[in-house]
């Protein structure tokens, strides 16, 4: 509860009242992982400015398990990993004093999930499951950026949304991920 108020208290500093029309194409890349299960994850966002605060967005992700992430006997993990690509539109409001940025994304694209595991028991044959599916994909994406600078850190939360029929108990894996990285800003010709 104590790592939560000061994130409340940097979402009530952001107003609207400050007006930037931003003439930066802004790559932000990440490093995170998801909530519940530790699930590393590597991630692109890059923003490209439309209008006044609402940018244009494209997110991508790979989000993996490591083979042999979990001890099991007789169960080995050949791969585990989901690979995302989305689009879409956000919004964002800054603070008073001009120091953090705070951007809510809509977005929509597909997801590609791949999973294999094989059973290895010297008392039966050995099989091996395979699965590879492609989704629909829609999340939100909050993203705080702090400083003024080109180069500064930053943090996001991506919340898929689908498949909302299965929530929260039919996504435990991949109900949200915490993100870290840099945000690098490039002037726009």
């Amino acid at each position: 509860m104590r790592s939560v108020l000061p994130l409340l208290m940097l979402l009530l500093s952001a107003t609207d009242t400050y007006s930037q029309k931003s003439n930066h194409f802004e790559i932000k890349p990440a490093v995170g992982m998801a909530i519940l299960n530790v699930k590393p994850s590597v991630s692109v966002v890059i923003n490209y400015p439309v209008a006044n605060r609402w940018s244009v967005a494209s997110y991508s992700m790979l989000s993996f398990l490591p083979a042999n992430h979990r001890k099991q006997q007789y169960v080995q993990t050949n791969y585990n990993y989901s690979l995302i690509q989305n689009f879409g539109i956000g919004y964002s409001l800054y603070s008073k004093n001009k120091n953090s940025r705070h951007t809510l994304s809509v977005l929509g694209g597909i997801k590609r999930i791949a999973f294999s595991e094989t059973l290895k028991n010297p008392q039966l044959d050995e099989i091996t499951t395979v699965t590879r599916n492609t989704l629909p994909e829609y999340g939100l994406l909050y993203e705080l950026a702090l400083g003024k600078k080109r180069l500064k850190p930053y943090a996001r939360i991506y919340l898929p949304l689908y498949p909302i029929q299965y929530y929260p108990m039919g996504t435990l894996d991949n109900i949200a991920y915490i993100e870290l990285g840099m945000y690098i800003s490039l002037k726009k010709k």
